[in-house]
């Protein structure tokens, strides 16, 4: 199966937005700090950006997901919006 080279945004109905990324994927090691403030897995990272997504999206009562899945590697953050 061919990975997809660009990002995809999808949102048929408004309802959720799905991103997908053929980059390197999350190591399970990294994920369980995504959220956490000032870690960055980049030399000049302040570790922010993804804190203040949380906080936006808490904020408006969407539910969220930041997932590399172990079958096909891609990397996948749904944002699901309240109804």
């Amino acid at each position: 199966m061919q990975k997809p080279d660009k990002i995809y945004l999808h949102n048929p109905n408004m309802h959720y937005a799905l991103s997908t990324d053929n980059g390197h994927g999350i190591p399970p090691s990294v994920a369980t700090h995504l959220f956490t403030p000032f870690f960055s897995t980049k030399p000049q990272g302040q570790g922010l950006g993804l804190l203040l997504i949380r906080d936006i999206l808490t904020s408006h009562h969407c539910t969220f997901n930041l997932l590399t899945d172990p079958e096909d590697h891609l990397t996948r953050f749904t944002i699901q919006f309240p109804m």
